[in-house]
C-alpha cells in the first residue's frame, strides 16, 4: 500500500465515485490538454480531490472549483 505525503493517508487507487456527477469532470474531459487532472485526481487518488472532499462533507462545491482547491477563472 502506497501512502500519501500530503495527506499521511493511504492512496486511493480507481475512479471517482462522483465521476458520472462532477461537473468538472465533464469540463476537464471537454479539454484535451487537462487530461493530466483527470488522471490525477479522478481516475487515481481521488480522496485528494478538493471537490470530492467537499461533497463528502456536505459542503458546497463551485462550478469552477478545481480538484487542487484553486478556483478556475471564468471570463466574464
Amino acid at each position: 500500500m502506497e501512502w500519501s505525503f500530503k495527506s499521511k493517508l493511504p492512496l486511493v487507487e480507481g475512479e471517482c465515485t462522483h465521476i458520472k456527477s462532477c461537473e468538472m469532470y465533464t469540463l476537464l474531459r471537454l479539454a484535451g490538454t487537462l487530461r493530466a487532472w483527470q488522471n490525477r485526481y479522478c481516475r487515481a487518488d481521488y480522496t485528494q480531490c478538493e471537490r470530492y472532499k467537499r461533497s463528502q462533507q456536505g459542503r458546497e462545491v463551485p462550478v469552477n472549483l478545481m480538484p487542487n482547491g484553486e478556483k478556475l477563472k471564468t471570463g466574464a
